[in-house]
């Protein structure tokens, strides 16, 4: 598990997680409350490994939760804010909670943003847009599945295969059976050009065009799908 850590001052409770950090201004705190005293409503999604409480949930009173935690509820604590809260599990916890309500008593003296830090792609725009997601992701999945097409039916196919029909739909152009992969290939490379494009346009505040650009790339995977099935079922 990446290295947890929790930082508290009168201004800001700052959570790292291995080279990711949430900043939370004590501002913004509500409260802080022990995780069992919600254990009950908590909707929680994690991987059920021993020690490992990084995650998200849900909970009908608080909303949403992050838990940057590596005990179950009843070694938490949750603080809570307006818009998220946050289950943390200190090493003792009792004493974490006296020094947070100490610290939540006293004024800031200096005003802190909010502020969620991940490394890489996580920190972009485009990590957080659930239907850029979607749409990459699409890609991908439309590109393996030609992918699947290429490499299933390439035994059965002959030395030859049709490559173009002319208008009337008789054969005109025959390759090897090996120009199926290169059919995958400009698949790969239309897929590879659409998600650049999109990713440049969304980072451009170009956001409908990122979606068009990424839209694109997912009917281009499919062309190529149904030329390369046409193929292979013309052979």
């Amino acid at each position: 598990m990446n290295a947890l850590s929790y930082s508290l001052d009168r201004n800001s409770f700052v959570i790292r997680h291995g080279n990711a950090r949430e900043i939370i201004p004590m501002a913004e705190v509500q409260r802080i409350i022990p995780a069992h005293d919600i254990a009950e409503g908590a909707r929680v999604r994690r991987v059920p490994l021993p020690g490992w409480w990084v995650c998200a949930g849900t909970h009908p009173a608080l909303g949403k939760i992050r838990f940057y935690a590596t005990g179950p509820l009843e070694q938490q604590s949750v603080i809570v804010t307006p818009d998220v809260s946050f289950g943390v599990s200190p090493f003792d916890l009792d004493a974490f909670d006296e020094a947070f309500e100490t610290r939540l008593a006293m004024r800031p003296t200096q005003e802190v943003a909010y502020a969620r830090i991940t490394p890489g792609m996580r920190s972009s725009a485009l990590w957080g847009d659930r239907m850029a997601r979607l749409l990459v992701g699409l890609g991908g999945l439309v590109f393996v599945m030609l992918l699947a097409v290429a490499f299933g039916g390439y035994a059965g196919l002959p030395r030859s295969i049709p490559l173009h029909f002319n208008n009337a739909g008789q054969i005109d152009r025959f390759g090897s059976a090996g120009s199926v992969f290169g059919l995958a290939a400009i698949a790969f490379g239309a897929l590879a050009g659409n998600t650049l494009l999109g990713a440049l346009l969304f980072r451009a505040n170009e956001r409908l065009a990122g979606y068009l650009a990424w839209g694109g790339g997912i009917l281009v995977q499919l062309f190529f799908g149904v030329a390369a099935a046409t193929v292979m079922g013309g052979g």
